[in-house]
């Protein structure tokens, strides 16, 4: 598989102008942009990806519903359908898509290196069969529905957190605080 190309960001998160390999960005620890969509459903759950352990990044942990790096030209709706289609099998429409916020990830990985990322942060309500999708093993190894509620006192939990990416705690946040006022403008 060829790596992907990627646009290099400034501190600020401005392209560059250059293009680099995804694996060239990490090693030479750059800024690039990433793409985060929190899927959550009417009961009031949010879906749960366990990374693989094959990956590189966070490999081993329950993590965002669907998440990947922005290629050179694409903008962030556009990544989200492409790695939804890749992750999880499944079709997102990018009108629906709500965005949140951006989010700034710089710090050390267990690996060894500095991951420096702009992550363009969506929520999208959505009721999914989790039966009928089909996950790509070398990405996720499984998927799991997990009520909003719960999820929020688990990331408040040190040692329940350790379960989960070593995000910071804010990206976290974020996509409840706003998972929880959707939810709360369908009530009857």
């Amino acid at each position: 598989m060829k790596d992907e190309l990627i646009d290099v960001l400034d501190q600020w998160g401005n392209k560059t102008g250059e293009v680099l390999s995804k694996k060239e960005v990490h090693k030479r620890e750059l800024w690039h942009a990433g793409a985060h969509l929190w899927i959550y459903n009417s009961k009031g759950e949010v879906l749960l990806q366990h990374r693989s352990p094959r990956k590189v990044i966070f490999p081993n942990t329950w993590d965002i519903s669907v998440a990947g790096h922005v290629d050179s030209g694409e903008i962030s709706p556009q990544t989200l359908v492409r790695e939804a289609k890749e992750e999880l099998e499944l079709t997102i429409d990018p009108k629906r898509l709500r965005f949140i916020g951006t989010t700034i990830f710089d710090a050390k990985l267990p690996i060894g290196w500095i991951h420096r990322v702009f992550d363009w942060t969506y929520i999208l309500q959505m009721e999914i069969d989790l039966a009928l999708l089909k996950f790509q093993k070398t990405e996720v190894d499984d998927i799991r529905w997990h009520l909003v509620a719960e999820f929020e006192r688990d990331i408040n939990d040190p040692e329940v957190y350790k379960q989960y990416s070593s995000r910071p705690i804010y990206v976290y946040q974020m996509a409840i605080t706003e998972m929880k006022n959707m939810l709360s403008k369908t009530e009857v």
